[in-house]
C-alpha cells in the first residue's frame, strides 16, 4: 500500500488562486507545520536586548544563515506544489520566508482606503446590467 500523504493531488485543502488566500494560508501554515517546516518560513525569537542597531542587523543575519538550505528548499517545494499556475510568479525567491510573505503583500487587502473602495463597489453593483442600485437585490 502507498503512502500518499505528501502527493499533492491529494491534499485536504485547495490550491492558492484568487480569492482564497485566507483560508490557504491558515490550511498551509499547519501544513508547514506537521512536515516540521514552519520555523524557516517564519522565525519566532526574541531579540537580544542592549544591541546597536548595526549589532542587531549582524544577528539577525546569521540567524537566517543557519537556517538549513535543504528544509529551505523543501518548504518552498511545498508551497509550490499547492499553488495555481497563475500563482507562480510570487513563489520565484529561494528563500520560503520572502515566498510567504510575498503571498501576504499580494493577496491581503490593506488599510482603510482598500475596506472603503471595496464598500464603494458594493454599493454600486448593479442587478442584470441596469440602472438599479443594491436596494433592486433586496426586494
Amino acid at each position: 500500500m502507498s503512502d500518499h500523504a505528501d502527493d499533492p493531488s491529494r491534499t485536504s485543502f485547495p490550491l492558492l488562486v484568487e480569492g482564497n488566500y485566507a483560508e490557504w494560508a491558515i490550511q498551509m501554515e499547519a501544513e508547514l507545520i506537521r512536515k516540521k517546516l514552519w520555523d524557516v518560513v517564519v522565525m519566532e525569537v526574541d531579540t537580544p536586548e542592549g544591541l546597536s542597531v548595526s549589532e542587531t542587523a549582524d544577528w539577525w543575519q546569521k540567524l537566517l544563515d543557519k537556517r538549513a538550505k535543504s528544509r529551505m528548499a523543501e518548504a518552498r517545494a511545498e508551497m509550490v506544489r499547492r499553488v495555481s499556475g497563475g500563482q507562480l510568479v510570487h513563489l520565484v525567491s529561494r528563500d520560503p520566508a520572502i515566498c510567504w510573505k510575498t503571498l501576504a503583500e499580494v493577496h491581503r487587502t490593506h488599510g482603510f482606503a482598500t475596506r472603503l473602495a471595496l464598500r464603494r463597489q458594493f454599493y454600486r453593483a448593479m442587478k442584470g446590467g441596469g440602472r438599479r442600485c443594491r436596494r433592486g437585490f433586496l426586494g
